[in-house]
């Protein structure tokens, strides 16, 4: 208890410290402002006063030595100076003529510099009369109506010194009353205040130091310090009831805890097996639906190409076509349940820049050539020959923001572009096309699962508007950045960027001084054009579609218009694959090499470097004639294990295509290892998913030593 008296009598000093120095603060501050205006106010009256009775005096002065001032007299004048010299404080008097000249004085007349002039224009402050001792007077002597002189008086002021000291002593009697009386004030405040204050500290100090909150404070006042005691009581009585829900709490809290355990290792059980199920059930899903898809594009496609009236054939490629598209929508949905489900996974393989460009461009370039749009890829000084990486991802990225470009660009071109930064470490890939563009307000949206432009776009262009967002996943799990800059009417630009790790830097193409830099582009889209432009640049040439040129690049088709060889140098032409246009003008020698349209880097970097050292193109000639027959293996014999007889029939079918007719069919992995034990096989097919024996099983049980 002495440690909390002591703790509660700190505190009612200090409190009471506090409560006197303000009393005693307020008192003295309000005492000193009023004595600094009873000050102020008495030099003022002081002022008045002296020049009151200062101004009585000259008048006196000037009365009785007019006559003597007007005669010049100085004798009447001294005598009455002498009379008046005995007045109280008066220092100095005289008496000066209108010419400035001095009649008559009494008193030291130096002093006269140093005075206060009581009747100036500005008039006399309090400050003016605490920092002066002599003040000064002066007026007119008037004789028979007329000014004849001017009477001056000097006083000194050691009178207000007392007056001031009067007032002081006064000032500081009413000062020692008023801190009395606020020292008593203060004392019973104090009183009232800091005794519930000591007796609430040292309840709250018990109940610290004691952990008993079944004390409580007295409630001895009905102010602000009754109601914190009150407060104070009702926070003890809430810890007290949370102290026995606690306690009971405690007493079936590890039977709470194993239970909930229990709960939680079930529940994980079950989300584990619902997490297993559902991978199994994607895997089936995707092997399920893909068997019957594929079987039936090829049969469509075997069809297609088949001898059949043009009216059949036209049905073959539309079951075709439409199989395609049904496979296309089936692969993003079940990419996406990939996605969903945690299952994404990526590949870091070695990848070349160029080889996914030729890719892309190479799949789509027939339907850029069915609607009528140039499609070319343009690959940037500076970006990585090979870098490591998923290329197949890659190439679905990028052949999504292809397939989207082409879909919605009626007219104009689709230019895929990579550039890099930061020395090749930062790889940037965009598609740009002439489309009609994506409004503003779906910018933020475009990302977004099963989102398009808007609801009329999926009728109109078809898609399950999952291509963006399973591509803007993929592009996460790699670490880069997504996004798309469009304007409605002006088409779109789709871009990636993704952190790489550089396996090789590319060989930088130069023209040989002796090669003529210039070369005329003519009849090229805007893509190609473009593209061929900036390697022709990079590589030291000139190009210009109006250069006087000294080689030419055009397309086939163009240079089959000119009907003979443009003059000037070497001739590139371009052509799609299988235009008949390539091989004519190679067989009519209007070029020296043909290279496929859409242009690839696979042959234009060695065109490029050909033309640039002036050397014989590397590639043979003809690339662009019809592809050649399919290769033939008659005295081969493969076995196929596929649980579906679609399939079987559509691997029969491609190996007949290549001369293979000794086939041996069978349904499951166990039929397989049976079948390949009697060996003699050249080559195996088997299904991965099979029932009784799978095809992994098979393999990991002896089936590749068949052969």
């Amino acid at each position: 208890m002495t440690g909390i008296n002591r703790s509660g009598a700190r505190a009612y000093r200090s409190l009471a410290q506090r409560l006197g120095w303000a009393v005693v603060g307020a008192v003295l501050i309000a005492l000193s402002a009023g004595t600094g205006l009873s000050v102020w106010n008495e030099l003022d009256r002081y002022a008045v006063d002296k020049r009151a009775a200062l101004l009585d005096l000259a008048r006196v002065f000037a009365s009785a030595s007019a006559k003597a001032a007007a005669a010049r007299d100085p004798e009447p004048v001294e005598a009455v100076l002498r009379a008046i010299a005995d007045q109280n404080n008066l220092v100095y008097a005289a008496l000066t003529l209108s010419d400035g000249t001095l009649l008559a004085e009494q008193g030291l007349g130096l002093r006269l510099a140093g005075d206060v002039d009581l009747d100036r224009q500005e008039g006399v402050s309090a400050l003016d009369l605490a920092l002066t001792r002599t003040v000064s007077l002066s007026v007119p002597v008037i004789s028979a109506g007329r000014p004849v002189g001017r009477v001056t008086v000097i006083s000194e002021t050691a009178d207000l010194s007392a007056r001031l000291l009067h007032l002081l002593r006064n000032a500081a009697v009413a000062a020692s009353l008023a801190l009395l009386i606020g020292l008593l004030v203060s004392w019973r405040l104090q009183k009232a205040l800091t005794r519930p204050l000591i007796a609430l500290t040292e309840t709250m100090n018990a109940v610290r130091a004691n952990h008993d909150y079944a004390t409580l404070a007295p409630v001895t006042t009905n102010d602000e310090v009754g109601a914190l005691a009150a407060t104070f009581n009702g926070l003890l009585g809430a810890v007290r009831t949370r102290d026995q829900a606690l306690a009971r709490h405690r007493a079936t809290l590890e039977q709470e805890v194993s239970d909930r355990t229990a709960d939680l290792s079930e529940a994980k059980q079950v989300a584990e097996a619902a997490n297993a199920a559902k991978s199994t059930f994607l895997a089936t899903m995707s092997h399920e639906i893909r068997t019957p898809m594929n079987g039936m594009l090829v049969m469509a496609e075997l069809l297609a190409a088949a001898d059949l009236p043009q009216r059949q054939r036209r049905y073959a490629e539309v079951i075709a076509r439409s199989g395609q598209s049904l496979l296309a929508i089936i692969n993003d949905i079940l990419d996406f349940a990939k996605v969903e489900a945690g299952k994404l996974e990526l590949e870091r393989i070695p990848v070349a820049t160029a080889e996914i460009t030729d890719t892309v461009v190479t799949l789509f370039g027939e339907r850029a050539r069915a609607k009528g749009l140039d499609l070319a890829a343009e690959i940037a000084p500076g970006v990585p020959s090979a870098f490591l990486g998923d290329p197949v991802r890659l190439g679905q990225v990028l052949g999504n923001f292809v397939n989207n470009a082409l879909k919605f660009t009626e007219a104009g071109h689709v230019l895929i572009r990579v550039g890099a930064r930061s020395e090749g470490r930062i790889l940037e890939m965009s598609v740009t096309d002439t489309g009609i563009g994506i409004p503003a307000a779906t910018l933020p949206t475009i990302f977004s699962a099963f989102s398009q432009a808007d609801q009329s776009t999926t009728r109109r262009f078809g898609g399950t508007g999952l291509g963006l967002s399973i591509a803007q996943s993929l592009v996460g799990a790699m670490g880069g950045e997504i996004g798309v800059t469009s304007e409605l009417g002006q088409g779109s630009t789709f871009w990636v960027r993704l952190p790489v790790e550089i396996l090789a830097m590319p060989d930088a193409v130069r023209r040989d001084p002796a090669v003529p830099a210039s070369v005329r582009i003519e009849a090229l889209g805007a893509a190609t054009g473009r593209v061929a432009e900036a390697g022709l640049r990079d590589a030291g040439f000139a190009p210009g579609a109006d250069a006087a040129p000294a080689h030419w690049i055009l397309s086939a088709e163009a240079l089959m218009r000119r009907g003979k060889r443009p003059g000037g140098g070497r001739v590139l032409a371009l052509a799609p694959m299988g235009d008949p246009s390539g091989a004519q003008v190679l067989r009519a020698g209007l070029a020296d090499e043909v290279l496929r349209w859409p242009l690839v880097q696979a042959e234009w970097r060695p065109a490029l470097a050909a033309l640039a050292a002036g050397t014989a193109f590397e590639a043979p000639a003809g690339q662009a004639a019809a592809t050649p027959d399919l290769p033939r293996f008659d005295a081969a014999r493969v076995l196929v294990a596929d649980d579906n007889p679609v399939n079987r029939e559509v691997a029969a079918e491609a190996l007949n295509r290549c001369g293979i007719t000794r086939i041996v069919m069978v349904e499951n992995g166990q039929e397989a290892v049976e079948a390949a034990r009697g060996g003699g096989f050249d080559l195996v097919l088997m299904d991965g998913s099979m029932p009784v024996l799978d095809g992994w099983s098979s393999i990991g049980i002896g089936l590749v030593l068949v052969g």
